[in-house]
């Protein structure tokens, strides 16, 4: 007899361990649910992790359910050539001493939060990123001549040319 995988499920949101994951998650909120009524969190999100195959919908009522993908302890994740296996994910909290390398296009709009480093690239690529939601010790890398005009919503992000 096989055992359940560890999760927690409760009125404000579900929590999974990423390595239990096989790429199929559900997560339908009832209609007449309150907006923003709950969160996917998933622990030790590292390189290996899948994320494609969540799958969220909102049932008529909520507005949002957020994906939150904590990443595992000293672990350098590198998404930028990761297509569409963290497109789910809301928000990444990225712990000290570890460090996420992802392209503007794939922070754009994301919260990125906690006491590790960020790396962003590709950054001439996608000009109106919105990364106002960077609050983690964040670089962008600008590989070349590139207007950072008031399209690209920066909050306190660094610059390494």
């Amino acid at each position: 007899m096989s055992q359940a995988p560890p999760s927690t499920c409760a009125r404000e949101g579900l929590t999974l361990d990423a390595a239990i994951l096989d790429g199929s998650v559900s997560v339908v909120t009832p209609a007449g649910a309150a907006e923003d009524s709950g969160r996917v969190v998933l622990n030790d999100v590292d390189a290996t992790s899948n994320l494609s195959g969540i799958s969220i919908s909102t049932g008529g009522g909520a507005a949002a359910i957020d994906v939150v993908a904590n990443i595992a302890a000293a672990t350098d994740l590198d998404i930028t050539a990761a297509g569409s296996s963290f497109a789910a994910v809301d928000q990444f909290v990225v712990p000290e001493g570890s460090t996420l390398t992802l392209t503007a296009a794939q922070a754009d709009g994301l919260d990125i939060t906690g006491a590790g480093t960020v790396s962003i690239t590709e950054i001439e690529d996608a000009l109106g990123a919105d990364l106002s939601g960077v609050t983690a010790t964040a670089t962008v890398a600008v590989e070349s001549e590139t207007d950072l005009s008031a399209n690209t919503l920066l909050g306190g992000v660094g610059f390494a040319v």
